[in-house]
């Protein structure tokens, strides 16, 4: 019980570690185009939506992040021309995030240049380990996942007694 334990707490150390060293690479990565590794991961998922327009409250749930840290980091986007963020025209409270032609062009600048840094990070791995933590990290996912809604929903089932 306590090895299993150890070996949990290990393992989310090194997820974290891992994480905040990533980070500092992308940011180190980016610095000349004036990026961040956030503001990248936010215009990598944009791009993922296709032509549907996110709102700003769903992509901050795609990135798991809240939506003032979203906000934020889309302000800045829009200011770079990466970006749009428009009203919705059914619903004046929601923001929606849309892609200009100008972010085209700039990712699609970009792409081999990215590629190359992206296999960099997994240069030495196996389409099999590629594979197998990839698969691994989304059980993780799911798992924080259903943590979070069951804790949510205790908390609620809580206040309402």
């Amino acid at each position: 019980m306590a090895e299993t334990r150890d070996l949990h707490s290990s393992i989310l150390g090194r997820l974290i570690d891992s994480a905040n060293k990533l980070q500092i690479l992308g940011d180190r990565y980016f610095r000349s185009t004036g990026l961040t590794t956030k503001q990248w991961y936010l215009c990598v998922l944009l791009e993922q939506f296709g032509e549907y327009a996110p709102t700003l409250g769903e992509m901050a749930k795609e990135m798991g992040s809240s939506y003032q840290n979203v906000k934020q980091i889309a302000l800045k986007l829009e200011k770079k021309g990466l970006l749009r963020i428009e009203k919705d025209v059914q619903d004046n409270r929601k923001l929606r995030l849309f892609i200009p032609e100008t972010n085209q062009k700039y990712w699609e600048a970009r792409e081999e240049k990215d590629a190359e840094f992206i296999a960099m990070i997994f240069q030495g791995w196996s389409k099999d380990e590629v594979a197998a933590i990839f698969l691994n990290l989304q059980k993780l996912h799911e798992s924080i996942v259903t943590l979070k809604h069951t804790k949510v929903k205790k908390k609620r089932n809580e206040k309402s007694k």
